[in-house]
């Protein structure tokens, strides 16, 4: 029987069809009838600021797998530490590995060097949902200038400028 693997958000084209050719390759003898590929790239950051996306998924009963791109990792680590239901995190540079080697979770997680605080995840959900630096600042209770190196921050972890990502 073939495996066809399930990538959700599935507007991806290029990335169903580079696992769809993976998944034929000889090399590949793994199954992934039960595993959901999320697709964590930058371009889908708005889905991954808050936890309606894994409260969704979750009830799939499915085994949850992030695919990540080099700008994702923090964000990545976050949701692998809070999660128990992802059960890997892969960067995209490695999913053929992943695909063509036996695995286990240990070895598969991101490498932990950058993790977002719930702090910074609550900052950049806000910036996303088109908040100022005064606005959060207000709603938080923070200082300006805190809100300033909780930004600095994120885009050090993230590696992109948060101008950048808020035109994506």
């Amino acid at each position: 029987m073939e495996s066809h693997p399930v990538i959700w958000p599935n507007h991806n084209l290029f990335l169903e069809i580079g696992f769809t050719s993976l998944l034929k390759n000889r090399f590949c003898n793994h199954q992934f009838n039960e595993v959901i590929f999320v697709d964590f790239s930058i371009y889908n950051i708005k889905l991954f600021t808050n936890d309606e996306w894994i409260t969704f998924l979750e009830k799939t009963a499915m085994r949850i797998v992030l695919i990540y791109d080099k700008h994702m990792e923090a964000l990545a680590n976050y949701w692998l530490r809070v999660s128990l239901r992802i059960t890997r995190a892969i960067a995209i540079r490695d999913s053929y590995r992943f695909l063509s080697i036996e695995h286990s979770r240990d070895y598969w997680r991101p490498s932990g060097k950058k993790k977002l605080t719930e702090t910074e995840l609550l900052i950049l959900d806000l910036f996303l949902a088109g908040n100022s630096v005064r606005d959060i600042s207000y709603r938080l209770d923070f200082n300006e200038k805190r809100i300033y190196t909780l930004q600095y921050s994120l885009e050090k972890k993230l590696g992109i400028r948060m101008k950048a990502i808020l035109t994506i």
